[in-house]
């Protein structure tokens, strides 16, 4: 996965990331992907997603941004 930062953060650095999944099972909830290596990373901008495993499933993402003001 490949993300650009955001391009207004309200004046204040971007702290952390947060990428998260429901790994191929709809309806499922989202749970984080690997926050040791994605949080606290303000400048990481990519990262492979490994174990899927759902052969022919449809995988959901998404990604939070947090800043100092808070996160989106």
């Amino acid at each position: 996965m490949k993300w650009k930062a955001p391009t207004f953060t309200g004046g204040c650095p971007i702290l952390t990331y947060a990428l998260f999944s429901d790994y191929g099972v709809s309806g499922a909830p989202f749970v984080e992907v690997d926050n040791e290596n994605i949080n606290n990373r303000p400048y990481l901008n990519t990262y492979t997603v490994i174990n899927l495993v759902n052969t022919g499933a449809t995988y959901n993402f998404y990604l939070t941004v947090t800043n100092e003001v808070g996160s989106t």
